[in-house]
């Protein structure tokens, strides 16, 4: 019978000696006892029996020991005490981690999980480097070779806290993400995350920290001039659904929250001026920008067919309701911004959602499907509704046709295009347009009745 570990076994021993030979502290080691050295990379291979995944994972460990100035005997120590079981190995590696850097092996952890993918590495750098309060990016471009300086730092950071769970991908768009499935499937194990959760505040909220982040990063001149259309308005689109997110219990985080989407909105009128060709415009005022209009899922080529939108209009297309709240108390008037053939209203945007307004391209970065927040959606529309912000007719009209199962013909300006269609062909979204003519109707019940009143009142008032 053929053993699987005797036919890979040359090519462990080879990554293992090339993986030494390329960490200093280990060379050094080797130099003073040779023997030993030569005999730990055996025992790896051997314990290792065939199976590549464990001796990458142990490797990687052994070698922040030996940075860290750790000896050839302590090496062997701890491969002796290291399980052959996989989810054991993380067990183990996750104990070793000193307790003054659980915190923050835990704060990268669930920043990775949040994103539900790698996190680019400028942004877990900038969570990283905060501790608590974020850092303002142009005090790192004091030198010219900060990117290099940044990553390499982000590099040693993950190796000491998280003990090589978490790793950075090569490339020149460097990401950080687990080193293998087998450590996210891990760490998603109850008992696990529960201990990994133990380790950080019990304040700390990943998807904040990485809105707090993304504030920074566009707030940032230098890498402001590294957009193009479509990757802007992907960081936005990825942002907006991270602080969708957010958890919103706790005041102090609220306060922190308004700030944070403060600071984007702010950023997009920033970045107009340095890249004009960017469709962001504060022409409109403080918190207006123009976005392109997408049909069909192409980007209208006429500037001037775009309809205008705001800040807070997008973050009514993600549904963030705490926001809008927020913005609503320090001045109502903008919950009623204007809806023309030109302009998006914060209505029409709460009904449609992100969907309707940005194609593929933009929410190819984890997006999440229609469905998985039309309760969300619901609760923004009826509390712009109560707030006596008002629907179109036009709006009204293609509500009611979206909630029969039948795909509207509709062709009125900003509505009834193939886009809005297409929403209407899954029975959850029949269902949700459903109830938002529902919600449409009672309200324009109410005002019939409220006017039907104030003329009562003021026929009795006048005696006819």
């Amino acid at each position: 019978m053929l053993q699987m570990h005797l036919l890979t076994e040359a090519d462990i021993r080879t990554f293992v000696t090339r993986a030494f030979q390329g960490n200093q502290g280990f060379v050094e080691q080797a130099a003073l006892y040779p023997e030993a050295a030569a005999q730990l990379q055996s025992n790896i291979v051997e314990k290792a029996n065939g199976v590549f995944l464990w001796v990458s994972a142990v490797v990687t460990h052994l070698m922040v020991l030996f940075t860290e100035g750790g000896s050839v005997a302590a090496s062997q120590t701890v491969l002796d005490a290291l399980p052959d079981d996989i989810s054991m190995l993380y067990d183990a590696i996750w104990e070793s981690i000193r307790p003054q850097n659980r915190g923050h092996a835990s704060i990268m952890i669930r920043v990775v999980d949040a994103t539900a993918g790698p996190v680019p590495w400028r942004t877990m750098w900038l969570i990283e480097e905060s501790g608590g309060g974020l850092v303002e990016m142009a005090d790192a471009h004091r030198d010219s070779n900060w990117r290099a300086l940044a990553r390499q730092s982000l590099r040693r950071k993950l190796a000491a806290r998280t003990k090589c769970i978490l790793e950075t991908t090569s490339g020149p768009e460097m990401f950080v993400d687990f080193i293998h499935r087998t450590a996210r499937d891990w760490a998603a194990q109850p008992h696990v995350w529960q201990r990994i959760c133990s380790e950080s505040a019990a304040t700390f909220d990943p998807f904040l920290a990485l809105v707090q982040a993304q504030r920074h990063i566009l707030s940032d001149e230098t890498t402001a001039r590294e957009y193009n259309h479509t990757t802007l308005w992907r960081t936005v689109a990825r942002t907006l659904n991270y602080a969708r997110k957010v958890s919103t219990d706790d005041a102090q985080l609220v306060q922190e929250f308004v700030a944070a989407l403060d600071g984007i909105d702010k950023a997009l009128g920033r970045i107009h001026k340095l890249i004009p060709q960017i469709t962001v415009s504060t022409a409109l005022g403080p918190l207006r920008m123009e976005i392109a209009y997408w049909v069909d899922g192409q980007l209208t080529s006429n500037r001037g067919s775009a309809r205008t939108n705001t800040f807070l209009g997008l973050v009514a297309q993600f549904s963030i309701l705490p926001y809008i709240k927020a913005k609503a108390e320090a001045e109502r008037s903008l919950l009623h911004q204007s809806q023309t053939k030109h302009s998006v209203g914060l209505l029409e945007n709460a009904i449609f959602g992100f969907e309707r307004y940005m194609p593929p391209v933009v929410l190819q970065d984890g997006a999440p499907s229609p469905s998985e927040f039309y309760a969300a959606r619901l609760e923004t529309v009826k509390f712009l509704l109560d707030q006596g912000v008002a629907p179109t007719n036009d709006l009204v009209t293609v509500v009611h046709d979206l909630a029969r199962p039948v795909a509207p013909t509709g062709t009125r300006y900003g509505y009834g295009r193939q886009d809005a269609k297409s929403q209407a062909h899954t029975e959850a979204a029949v269902e949700y347009f459903k109830t938002v003519a529902e919600y449409l109707d009672a309200r324009d019940w109410k005002v019939r009745m409220k006017s039907t009143l104030w003329r009562v009142q003021s026929a009795m008032k006048s005696g006819r």
